[in-house]
């Protein structure tokens, strides 16, 4: 441990002291760290750094080399950052922790990313019904393949983008004209109406 620690507040020391002479190469910064960090190989020091490294990047470049599977889920649930939460989801394939990701992470970049790798169709449910965000819901959606659940989700919602993300996975088209009549969202059902009327006269 303490040969860990020492290594660790060397590679801190020699990075402050480029700084203070390489004020004005801010440019080279990034560079610089990640040349610091191809070096580091041993994975408790990898693991201290994607954890307790006061510099975002430098968790970031840590957290790409991270392999421990727990630790990479803690991240991913308590991250400080969007950024590094985000970057620990791409990493994981825990299903319960991406579950909780799409569903509960306050910042819709991060639950987006989740969203990506989530197979559970309950979640998708729900992300499709209660995602704040519209591009959100709208990917979900995309994932959802069953009629009636598709019908559900496109009879309540008021983005015009998800409804017909919705609507056009339906295939019965007398079901498709009941929700373009039936849908909440009077700008949707009149979209909704035109749409399938000139698809009508595209077919005749």
């Amino acid at each position: 441990m303490n040969a860990i620690k020492h290594q660790i507040e060397n590679i801190k020391q020699r990075y402050y002291e480029w700084i203070c002479m390489n004020a004005s190469a801010s440019d080279r910064l990034n560079d610089y760290q990640a040349t610091i960090m191809e070096k580091i190989t041993d994975a408790p020091a990898i693991k201290r750094l994607a954890t307790e490294a006061p510099l975002t990047f430098i968790r970031v470049l840590a957290i790409k080399k991270l392999t421990d599977p727990e630790t990479l889920r803690r991240i991913a649930r308590e991250g400080p950052t969007p950024a590094i939460r985000e970057l620990a989801i791409q990493q994981i394939n825990d299903e319960d922790t991406l579950n909780r990701a799409a569903l509960n992470d306050p910042d819709a970049q991060v639950r987006k990313a989740a969203i990506h790798k989530v197979t559970n169709p309950e979640t998708l449910l729900n992300v499709a019904l209660m995602d704040q965000d519209s591009g959100n819901r709208k990917l979900a959606v995309e994932k959802i393949d069953d009629p009636e659940t598709l019908a559900a989700i496109a009879r309540q919602e008021i983005n015009s983008d998800v409804f017909f993300a919705a609507a056009d996975k339906i295939t019965d088209s007398e079901d498709r004209e009941e929700l373009s009549l039936t849908t909440a969202c009077e700008y949707i059902r009149e979209n909704a109406v035109k749409k399938l009327t000139d698809e009508k006269a595209l077919i005749k």
